[in-house]
């Protein structure tokens, strides 16, 4: 009984979640915001699967009407209506309309931008916010949840051709991956050399970065928690060259404790 356009809107509003704001199904639908306001009032008003959810706010300013589904069903039934083509479309302009709104703020978000990226097949931003995704769960010491999302990252990159970027990717990845693994399986792992080292063959792949210092540091942890000194100093002197050629204090201080404990 619903037009077509209103049918459209619930569709993009599906996608943009259970609560959502106007300003993000206006941005899948290409609409302008006051017209979708409009059209949400008139179903919230008529109950026909939407409740009005107040005023939401952007960082970038825009202020729009919020709304939501009155039942997780509705969400549900309005996104299995949405068409292939479709899906794609409305998640990537979703997606790419709150990473504007954003800005800087954009890792505080990231999971929801990572899956609105995903869906819209931009597997490079969606890797990158699944990098940061991770990583916000390492500082809330949701060793588990980061392990998923990086891992998901890493299993994501082979639907990126190769390219230095997806190699820098990776290596972010990796590096971020192995503080997480260390906390649930322990220092001495497997799983963590095969990180770190995977993490190693990737810097070496580059001229010198800074990157390769932290990779080493948790080698050396590894080997010095599996008893294998002699291939833990090596490590350790390879920290303390890399540290003087950048005469970085806080390295160098750092590498003379791997060696010096």
């Amino acid at each position: 009984r619903l037009a077509p356009a209103e049918q459209q809107i619930l569709e993009a509003a599906s996608l943009a979640g259970m609560t959502f704001s106007t300003a993000a199904v206006a941005a899948a639908l290409e609409k302008d915001m006051l017209e979708t306001e409009d059209a949400c009032a008139r179903l919230a008003a008529q109950q026909r699967f939407l409740r009005p959810a107040g005023i939401i706010k952007w960082p970038d300013g825009t202020v729009a009407a919020g709304y939501g589904f009155l039942h997780a069903l509705y969400q549900q039934l309005w996104n299995e209506r949405v068409t292939v083509s479709k899906l794609q479309q409305f998640h990537l302009r979703i997606g790419t309309r709150k990473e504007l709104a954003y800005g800087d703020q954009a890792g505080e978000i990231a999971l929801e931008l990572a899956m609105h990226f995903e869906q819209g097949r931009d597997y490079h931003r969606a890797v990158r916010y699944l990098s940061q995704a991770g990583r916000n769960a390492i500082q809330r010491s949701a060793h588990h949840e980061a392990i998923t999302l990086l891992s998901k990252g890493l299993d994501m990159l082979n639907e990126i051709p190769d390219s230095p970027e997806r190699g820098q990717q990776e290596l972010t990845l990796q590096i971020s991956l192995g503080a997480p693994l260390m906390a649930t399986r322990g220092f001495a792992a497997p799983e963590v050399r095969e990180t770190y080292t995977r993490a190693l063959t990737l810097c070496q792949q580059r001229e010198e970065t800074p990157q390769v210092f932290p990779v080493r540091s948790g080698l050396w942890l590894f080997y010095m928690m599996r008893a294998e000194l002699h291939t833990a100093r090596e490590v350790g002197i390879q920290m303390l060259a890399q540290a003087e050629r950048s005469q970085d204090t806080a390295m160098i201080l750092q590498a003379h404790h791997t060696l010096w404990p």
